[in-house]
């Protein structure tokens, strides 16, 4: 009973802390420590999205909610952090279904980078991302959706 109990508070610290890191709920492994991550994992409490980026889930959550709810989240805490803020832009598919309100997740999203990059990137729940570098159709100005640079109409 004691021993549960002290485990029961670990897995509590555990949480406070990656609670305390995260940015809307996604977290970036090289901000928190193994021994809370792993805590994390095993309690189920973080899914991982990618090597080295998680989503804090309840423990109890069954299919794809969760991730459906933290993509938007995660594009712009993932390509911020590898890109920078101004370098990388939604391509212009991506970028009308969100101005025509299309807020649904989408299968894939292309992203175009003055870094090099041409990568897909195999996410959750059969979504994907694909890292385009297009310095020739990266535009000069952009608008932000939920803070994600998006080309203006």
């Amino acid at each position: 009973m004691e021993q549960n109990k002290k485990k029961s508070q670990l897995l509590a610290n555990s949480l406070r802390i990656a609670k305390s890191i995260a940015k809307d709920s996604v977290v970036k492994s090289a901000d928190l420590e193994r021994q809370h991550r792993e805590k994390l994992i095993a309690a189920g409490c973080l899914s991982e999205i990618i090597r080295g980026w998680y989503l804090l889930t309840s423990p109890n959550a069954t299919g794809s909610t969760a991730w459906f709810g933290g993509f938007w989240a995660f594009v712009k805490h993932y390509l911020n952090d590898r890109f920078g803020q101004d370098e990388y832009c939604l391509s212009a598919d991506s970028s009308v279904s969100l101005h025509a309100g299309d807020t649904s997740i989408p299968n894939q999203i292309t992203v175009i980078t003055k870094k090099a990059s041409n990568t897909p990137i195999n996410l959750l729940h059969n979504t994907s991302m694909f890292l385009l570098t297009d310095l020739k159709n990266f535009p000069d100005e952009f608008e932000r959706f939920n803070g994600i640079p998006i080309m203006p109409l």
